[in-house]
């Protein structure tokens, strides 16, 4: 029969699946939220005719 994980396992495995959110968020998401913004406002700079 197995062990139950001690508290120190659950806070590293935590800790462990909470540094790749936020690296995944950082790496990926944001980047694209970036793009969208960027997009956005050379379409509205483009349609407005202005530089």
């Amino acid at each position: 029969m197995e062990q139950d994980p001690s508290i120190w396992e659950l806070l590293v495995t935590f800790l462990f699946v909470g540094i790749t959110a936020v690296v995944t968020m950082s790496l990926i998401v944001f980047p694209i939220i970036g793009v969208g913004i960027w997009t956005v406002s050379r379409v509205r700079r483009r349609r407005s005719g202005g530089k």
